[in-house]
Order: C-alpha cells, then structure tokens, then sequence
C-alpha cells in the first residue's frame, strides 16, 4: 500500500515534455515540471522561519530538551506546516461553487 503524499502537482510548470535535452558540450538536461507545490510551501516557511530569531530558538530548544536532531525537527516543521496550506487550498477549491 502506498501512501503518496498529495505535493499539489508543479508550482512552475513547463510546456517542456519531461525528456532529457542535449544543452551542448556534452552537457544534458532532463526536464521536469518543476518542484512541487509542497515543496515550494514548504521553502517558503522556511525562509519565514528563519527570518525570526526569535522562531529559530524555540525550536533549537524544543529539539535540544528532546534530544532530537534540529535540522529534521526544522524540515518535519516546514512539511506539517506545507501539507497544512495543501489541505487548506483543497478545502477552499471544493467549496467554490460551479458556474
């Protein structure tokens, strides 16, 4: 059984097919459609967290008092909080009614 995580499809999708392209000088290129929107949520609380001092702290704390590693207490953070605004996002699509 497979629990694949809903990512929310590309945040930057491109109108390249997901082949592999010859840049030149022996230098290729495989296509994709970007990084997910997860992804991207999730970078994007990242660079908020980050931003606060204040934040970094707390949870340098938190990961401290419970012996956990602080970068992966930081990423499992920025996961929550990205499948949170998913989670969001969908609710609020499916309640916008049909035209």
């Amino acid at each position: 059984m497979s629990d694949k995580i809903d990512d929310g499809g590309p945040a930057f999708p491109s109108d390249y097919p997901r082949d592999q392209y010859d840049c030149g000088g022996g230098i290729s290129w495989s296509g994709t459609m970007g990084v997910s929107v997860r992804d991207y949520f999730a970078a994007k609380v990242l660079q908020a967290y980050f931003s606060n001092s204040d934040h970094v702290t707390s949870l340098y704390n938190i990961a401290k008092k419970g012996k956990t590693d602080f970068r992966s207490l930081v990423a499992e953070y920025a996961y929550e909080m990205a499948d949170i605004m998913l989670a969001q996002r969908q609710k609020e699509t499916s309640d916008v009614p049909a035209l």
